[in-house]
C-alpha cells in the first residue's frame, strides 16, 4: 500500500472510530508495522490533522475535520454543472435556497482548506527573509 493511501486509510479509520483506535489495531487493520502508524500519525500531524492521542493509549480525530473531494472526473464535473443548471430552471425556491448555501459553504470550507494547506508555518511569507 502506497504511503499516501495508507495516510487516507487512517484518517477514515479515525473518523469512523466511536472510540481511541490504538496504532496496533490501525497497523493490523492496513497490514503495516507499528511503526509505520506512528510515522504515518506523526507525518498527519505535521500536517495539522488533528489527530490527539498518544502512543499505546490510542488515537482519536477531532470532530469536523474533513477532506475535501480530491479530484472530479470530467464526467462528474458536467454531472455538477448540469445538476445545478436544473436546479436553477426547475426547482421550487427552497431547493434553489438550499443548493446556494451549500455551494457558499463549499467555497468557505474550501478557502480554509487552501489556506490551512497552501503554506507550510514554517515558510516566509512573500517578500519576507528568513532570520
Amino acid at each position: 500500500m502506497r504511503k499516501a493511501a495508507r495516510l487516507f486509510e487512517i484518517i477514515q479509520i479515525l473518523k469512523l472510530a466511536k472510540a481511541p483506535v490504538t496504532g496496533a489495531q490501525i497497523a493490523a487493520r492496513l497490514e503495516v508495522t507499528l511503526r509505520s502508524i506512528y510515522r504515518d500519525i506523526a507525518a498527519l500531524q505535521a500536517m495539522r490533522v488533528p489527530i490527539e492521542g498518544e502512543r499505546g493509549i490510542g488515537y482519536i480525530l477531532r470532530p469536523g475535520f474533513d477532506l475535501p473531494p480530491l479530484m472530479f472526473t470530467i464526467e462528474e464535473t458536467e454531472a455538477v454543472v448540469l445538476g445545478m443548471a436544473l436546479i436553477d430552471r426547475t426547482a421550487d425556491a427552497a431547493l434553489k435556497q438550499a443548493a446556494k448555501t451549500r455551494a457558499r459553504q463549499n467555497r468557505r470550507r474550501r478557502a480554509a482548506a487552501l489556506a490551512r494547506f497552501a503554506r507550510p508555518a514554517h515558510a516566509p511569507r512573500l517578500g519576507q527573509r528568513r532570520p
